[in-house]
């Protein structure tokens, strides 16, 4: 694949929403109906659960239908320059922080960090409840023309400590939580902020991974203390949709009242569209992938984890290390 034209289909993609802005001011949009948000952390499984849903034929996005499965699809990130403050990502969203640097997708929901980023339904109002469903709306207008009963899905990192706000905007919303090993989840975020720079540098190892398993611990335990009683809430493991990516997708389709279709799971025949990053989020599937963490994990470095994250894994159903 040419690589330039790639990131050339990719960037136009992604900022297509520009050219449909004046209707957003335009006549009502559709309402939409039970929207569907993942929720979990950056490198938690979200980018696959994701592509396998958007190739459903009733599935729209931030940036396409299914026949754009791979783009972007984060609304919180596309669409920064218009959302309401309260869904703004994490990009110029909060005041700086002395010891954070800006790059914080690994560190939001840190003991320190979470504060400035929770929403919950008591920070609710009409007015951004008319906004964000007009978003939504506009959103399913744009990519959904052609689509018969179109259900609208996004992952938004930032939503997972905001599940409270959007229950009270969308009554008939799913949410799904997907889980992974905080072990595996921790480490990983660790390694990354070792060039990455969204955890702070001038910080120990373990306290460093202190706050990778802050960040892991303080999402799941939000989306789960937000959606008690709610109905419309699900919980997936990311290790069991590797290990078994039909059975966990029908059940998931089911859950959420789509129609399975096998092809939606990754097949070596599939070719990702053109405009589409991150090609390996795809096939072949990499059922060990948690193992390269995990290998290098020290018995001190479990503890932390354990410690921090352990409550929380429990009731995801990932067992003591």
């Amino acid at each position: 694949m040419n690589e330039r034209l790639n990131s050339l289909v990719y960037a136009l993609r992604r900022q297509a929403w520009l050219a449909h802005l004046p209707r957003l001011l335009g006549p009502p949009r559709p309402s939409p109906v039970a929207p569907i948000f993942l929720l979990g952390v950056q490198g938690g499984g979200l980018t696959l659960a994701s592509r396998m849903l958007r190739r459903n034929r009733n599935v729209v996005c931030v940036t396409g239908n299914h026949r754009y499965w791979a783009g972007a699809d984060e609304l919180q990130n596309v669409l920064h320059p218009i959302l309401p403050a309260a869904f703004k990502g994490l990009a110029g969203a909060v005041p700086p922080d002395e010891f954070f640097p800006n790059a914080r997708g690994s560190s939001y929901a840190t003991d320190r960090l979470l504060p400035q980023y929770r929403q919950t339904d008591a920070d609710a109002s009409p007015e951004l409840r008319k906004a964000f469903r007009g978003i939504v709306g506009w959103l399913i207008r744009m990519h959904g023309r052609r689509v018969a009963e179109p259900r609208f899905i996004d992952k938004s990192q930032t939503f997972t400590v905001r599940l409270g706000l959007l229950r009270s905007i969308f009554d008939d919303a799913h949410f799904v939580l997907i889980g992974r090993d905080p072990h595996a989840s921790s480490l990983r975020s660790l390694r990354l902020a070792e060039y990455r720079d969204d955890l702070p540098s001038h910080f120990t190892r373990h306290e460093r991974l202190e706050m990778a398993a802050q960040h892991w611990a303080n999402s799941m335990s939000c989306a789960i203390e937000d959606a008690r009683g709610y109905e419309r809430f699900h919980t997936l493991k990311f290790e069991d949709l590797l290990a078994q990516p039909e059975v966990e997708m029908a059940r998931l389709c089911g859950l959420l009242g789509l129609e399975f279709d096998p092809d939606m799971v990754p097949a070596a025949h599939h070719r990702l569209p053109l405009g589409s990053r991150m090609r390996d989020r795809w096939y072949p599937m990499r059922p060990e992938v948690n193992e390269r963490y995990l290998a290098e994990e020290t018995a001190e470095e479990a503890a932390i984890i354990e410690r921090i994250c352990g409550p929380m894994a429990r009731e995801l159903g990932y067992a003591a290390r």
